[in-house]
């Protein structure tokens, strides 16, 4: 953890022995070199709309937002920094978190064809609701700090008993409409379900999820951001359209059109 730790390619994490049990112990580095991300953060600094991509102050961050997560009821790693098993383990840019025991990513889970479907299914269901229950606390609260920043299933980790979200290291700011977010957020995770486990099983795991989630109406508000947008979003998500591949429209726009019609037939439903 010398003086190389800046030219790392990504942050490094280790499994520490305590007495107190195993801890998470992170390490974070700079994502670029001096010149990129001097002009990186002159660009965040000026749009105002995300925090500091900064080592230290993704590690600020991303401590701040598991408490912000935690006391909004989600599932989030505690925070061991300050904790006695983690105070001599913790830096300036390291933090100390709870070791989830036993967990498998749901990306891992929905390609694993050991998994049983029945239990592939459970799995799904059970993210897709408590991911419904922070997007209305979000709501409920216009807090853009109870969205992620940079959603995927990579980031849910599933043992037998909690859904745990990961990678909290930089937050939407503002004080506008949340929905946007949550929109972007929502597009972020399916898109990363469809590229991991294909077109073949994608329309019925966007089905589970769809039936699971609390709010379905939610759903379809969130996608009508980007597929009927107002206003000055109107020419933003034009724009978007225009400069994307084919492909990529797909993959934003044709996801959401399809999560629109299930959440739509799912609202019908109840």
């Amino acid at each position: 953890m010398g003086g190389s730790a800046d030219r790392l390619a990504g942050n490094r994490s280790w499994r520490v022995e305590t007495p107190s049990g195993p801890v998470l112990q992170k390490l974070y580095v700079e994502r670029a070199g001096p010149v990129r991300t001097f002009l990186r953060e002159l660009l965040l600094s000026a749009a105002g709309s995300k925090t500091s991509a900064r080592a230290a102050a993704r590690c600020a961050t991303e401590r701040r937002l598991l408490a912000a997560w935690r006391a909004a009821g989600a599932d989030v790693p505690r925070d061991l920094t300050d904790a006695p098993e983690g105070r001599a383990l913790a830096g300036p840019r390291i933090a100390v978190f709870e070791f989830i025991d036993g967990a498998t990513s749901l990306w891992d889970l929905v390609v694993d064809r050991a998994v049983p479907a029945e239990a592939r299914r459970a799995a799904l269901a059970r993210f897709a609701a408590a991911w419904g229950a922070r997007h209305a606390a979000a709501l409920r609260a216009n807090d853009p700090s109870l969205v992620q920043e940079h959603g995927s299933i990579r980031h849910v980790l599933l043992t037998p008993d909690r859904v745990v979200t990961i990678d909290l290291e930089q937050a939407f700011r503002g004080t506008g409409d949340v929905l946007p977010l949550v929109a972007k957020e929502i597009a972020g995770y399916l898109r990363s379900l469809r590229k991991r486990v294909g077109e073949e099983r994608f329309p019925a795991d966007l089905a589970t999820m769809v039936a699971a989630y609390p709010d379905p109406a939610l759903l379809v508000r969130a996608a009508d951001c980007y597929l009927a947008p107002r206003g000055i979003a109107r020419i933003v998500w034009w724009a978007d359209r225009v400069a994307s591949s084919a492909r990529s429209r797909e993959e934003k726009f044709g996801t959401l059109a399809r999560l629109r019609d299930a959440a739509q037939a799912s609202s019908r439903n109840k």
